[in-house]
């Protein structure tokens, strides 16, 4: 499948440069001094994406981007970080949007002056095998810049064929392209096809090896990243010993490598470890990676909230609507996860919808997806964050821009404290078996009428659920609205509100929710995080003729007994 950030092929426009500087000693020079044009090798086509210089000493390499790809991040990018060893090149690409290409390329074994280095490009967490090829150009030739790989036509035809007959001209046509772009591609291919015929552990494994021989000849990032397509598609057959085989190598391939990744990897080998009855093993995992998460989850430091400047006792409630398969998600989450750690309940209320923007999320229910109607076109996307009714600046970006975000966030936050309150609310839970019951004392109401309603929520506390775009652990997760989401109008000043939930009634309308949406468009996972554990009650008053929130409470649910 296409990377979103492949956009824009089909017209190219480069800017020339000079190439090398004779006045540098022959003899200093780098090995890889010289204008290298870098192509990604994605779903059977060659793409020049962009034009790359190199220079300098082999011990203080310099480069520089010539030409890049326009209408994509790449259009203006600038090469950072670049570093050379014997065997081959390292550097980043800084895109538009503060997006980062990471590119690892080495030569084959033998060659001084190599023509021709093979790696990986990486973003956000997405790895595609790369070529980097020197060249004399100056300019990208748009009517060159996208070009079939060889041999594409013939796996089209092997791919149409049925059963053994597809298997066996994959097999043949992998023979014939080992080694190169083609023959990786190819192996992919074979080893689904395998899988899909239901062939011997002999076979899968075969076809499981030559497809890693193939992803080796392009680094350690594209071998991990093998390893782990291996294990994902194993895990079909909960019997295979595959998919733990291969999940334990992906995992020690991966190492610390980019957060997106890892989440994946270590994702399937949970999964692996449970489906080879290693439970414990399992559960052992998830409790060191959500430490792991913990400890980096806000990557700065935050401080408590000194104290209001006035007098009001106005609680601000703070709604983050997000998306666990979201990329650019993830500053918001971090500045809300921020924020929580630096006010009280009692200076502001968080509540985090969940929606499936843009691909599936579990951790979606019918209740917020009603809040995000209420809301409206106010909500293009994910992430949106409303501070008493009225949405904010928006604050998405990725992980190195949660810090901003969080500053953003807490000055919205200290300001709105200051506001006059609407009312006066206090909250209290009973908890009778898996039964909760909530109950909202609202009193000097400054404003009436059939549009100022009263709303309960349910929240997590703590959710576990590896999304796409890294975020582990989720907080104060909306999972309902007792008594609706429309809630109830306050007609008078001082009112006394009651609604109930049984918990395993609400367990069974998410997983019945889930079942649905999951029939629409599939989840990338069978994961449905449903403890309802360290749950928390919050009730506020908004007057839906402006969205307003006038005042907020929340409280904390008891425990089972």
């Amino acid at each position: 499948m296409r990377r979103s950030w492949l956009v824009g092929l089909a017209v190219l426009a480069a800017a020339g440069a000079a190439v090398g500087v004779a006045a540098l000693a022959r003899a200093a020079d780098s090995p890889f001094s010289g204008t290298w044009k870098l192509t990604v090798l994605s779903s059977g086509q060659e793409i020049s994406v962009c034009l790359v210089q190199v220079s300098g000493s082999a011990d203080k390499p310099e480069g520089k981007v010539v030409a890049g790809l326009p209408r994509s991040p790449l259009e203006k990018a600038t090469l950072e970080g670049l570093s050379a060893t014997a065997k081959g090149l390292r550097f980043t690409l800084k895109g538009a949007n503060d997006s980062e290409f990471v590119v690892q390329v080495a030569a084959p074994r033998g060659t001084d002056k190599p023509q021709q280095l093979l790696g990986t490009l990486t973003v956000r967490g997405e790895v595609e095998p790369v070529q980097l090829q020197r060249t004399d150009d100056k300019e990208l030739d748009p009517r060159k810049a996208v070009r079939r790989m060889d041999g594409l036509k013939e796996l089209q035809e092997a791919g149409a064929a049925k059963g053994g007959e597809r298997v066996a001209k994959l097999k043949a046509l992998q023979e014939k392209h080992a080694g190169k772009p083609m023959g990786l591609l190819v192996s992919q291919y074979l080893f689904q096809a395998e899988l899909n015929q239901k062939a011997s552990a002999d076979a899968l494994r075969a076809a499981a090896e030559n497809y890693i021989k193939e992803a080796v000849n392009f680094g350690p990032e594209l071998e991990a990243n093998a390893a782990y397509q291996v294990a994902q598609a194993a895990l079909v057959d909960k019997a295979s010993p595959l998919s733990l085989e291969y999940a334990r190598k992906a995992a020690r391939l991966v190492g610390d490598g980019p957060p997106e990744r890892v989440t994946a990897v270590r994702k399937v080998l949970a999964k692996a470890l449970r489906n080879a009855g290693k439970a414990d093993e399992a559960n052992a995992l998830d409790d060191q990676l959500d430490k792991e998460f913990l400890k980096t989850a806000v990557p700065f430091k935050t401080e408590k909230f000194a104290g209001r400047k006035g007098e009001s006792t106005r609680v601000v409630l703070v709604e983050l609507f997000t998306g666990a398969q979201c990329p650019p998600c993830v500053a918001a989450d971090i500045a809300f996860d921020g924020a929580l750690e630096t006010f009280k309940p009692a200076d502001a209320i968080f509540l985090e919808y969940h929606l499936h923007i843009p691909g599936p999320d579990p951790l979606t229910n019918k209740d917020t997806e009603e809040r995000q109607d209420y809301y409206g076109e106010k909500i293009e996307g994910t992430p949106t964050l409303f501070l008493d009714g009225k949405v904010t600046e928006p604050l998405g970006g990725y992980r190195q821009h949660g810090k901003d975000r969080y500053e953003k966030l807490r000055k919205l936050i200290e300001k709105g404290m200051e506001a006059a309150k609407g009312a006066n609310l206090k909250l209290t839970v009973r908890r009778d078996g898996d039964k909760l019951n909530l109950q909202a004392q609202v009193s000097g109401l400054k404003k009436t009428g059939d549009k100022v309603r009263l709303r309960f929520v349910l929240v997590e506390d703590v959710v576990r659920y590896p999304g796409s775009n890294g975020q582990r652990l989720h907080h104060h997760v909306v999972r309902a609205f007792p008594g609706g989401v429309k809630g109830e109008a306050l007609t008078e000043k001082s009112a006394t509100k009651t609604a109930s939930v049984s918990l395993a009634e609400l367990r069974k309308n998410l997983e019945d929710y889930l079942s649905a949406a999951n029939k629409k468009q599939a989840f990338p996972d069978d994961e449905r995080p449903l403890r309802l554990e360290h749950l928390k009650a919050v009730a506020f008053v908004q007057d839906d003729a402006d969205k307003s929130v006038l005042q907020a409470a929340q409280a904390d649910v008891p425990a089972a007994k």
